[in-house]
């Protein structure tokens, strides 16, 4: 709007009343509605991840653990990072499907009780637990006295603590005492084959932007459960080959607005080739979740 025309007191009132119909987060909120994380992931697409970091303001503590290097590699755009745990309804139902890690590193009472609480509610929680104060190590033993539970221990470069209780998976690991980054990479490459996270596989080059999406079937889209939108974006100056690795329970639907690139399929899942600006939507469809 043009505000040229106006006194200079309608013209501060106009503004802030402008600004408060347009730019409140209550009217943010409402436009957007889309971002806020659902169970149900409607009609429309929704950004979609897999895993959920909490550092609670110690981005540092999963970077010397090798957990986000490892992301950044593997799960790159699949994972959202959070500096204090959004302990609500809405985010807690939305993000039901995502494995969700927590460190131990300044970690209060309270926020060790809510970690505690979604196992209960039969999230899958990975706790690192590798500077845990020893008053938060004798609640943790009670709670497993108190609700019956027989962890399970290995010793695979760290010693791994696993248990259940209905659907609840919680893991403990202690990556302090891996001391070589190798090994650490070795480590959360095979904690996440164990956990097994059911999603198309993408091999790209760090360089390509990519980002994934989720929403609902339409009534002609019975056989699935979800659709699943992938765009991938080319800002460098080569041409580039993404291969996605469809795996179980997902079919290859169809490509949606290329430009300047083009994908094929093959016996593993879809090849795509992107020329310097090039862009492309893929849709896959989600028949049955093994997670």
């Amino acid at each position: 709007f043009s505000s040229c025309l106006l006194s200079k007191n309608e013209k501060k009132d106009l503004f802030l009343k402008c600004l408060k119909e347009h730019f409140s987060s209550d009217e943010i909120d409402h436009r957007y509605h889309y971002l806020v994380d659902q169970m149900d992931p409607g009609s429309i697409f929704r950004p979609y991840a897999l895993v959920d970091v909490i550092d609670s303001n110690q981005p540092e503590v999963f970077e010397k653990s090798g957990l986000k290097p490892f992301l950044n590699q593997n799960y790159r755009w699949l994972y959202f990072l959070h500096d204090h745990l959004p302990f609500s309804t809405d985010w807690i139902e939305g993000g039901h499907h995502r494995i969700k890690f927590f460190h131990s590193e300044n970690l209060d009472k309270t926020v060790f009780a809510q970690i505690l609480k979604l196992f209960m509610m039969g999230q899958k929680i990975i706790f690192d637990k590798s500077h845990l104060s020893e008053e938060l190590q004798k609640r943790l033993e009670i709670f497993f006295l108190e609700n019956n539970l027989k962890p399970q221990t290995v010793n695979f470069l760290s010693l791994v603590t696993f248990c259940e209780l209905g659907e609840g998976k919680l893991i403990l690991i202690e990556t302090g005492s891996i001391e070589k980054s190798r090994d650490r990479e070795i480590f959360w490459e095979h904690l996440f084959k164990f956990l097994k996270l059911n999603h198309p596989e993408v091999q790209a080059d760090s360089d390509l932007f990519s980002l994934w999406r989720i929403r609902a079937t339409s009534p002609h889209e019975l056989n699935y459960m979800d659709i699943r939108r992938v765009n991938f974006y080319n800002p460098t100056s080569y041409k580039k080959t993404i291969h996605i690795h469809t795996k179980k329970k997902f079919a290859f639907m169809k490509v949606i607005d290329p430009d300047l690139a083009q994908a094929r399929t093959n016996t593993d899942g879809v090849e795509v080739e992107l020329l310097p600006n090039g862009k492309l939507a893929l849709d896959f469809g989600h028949y049955q979740d093994l997670i």
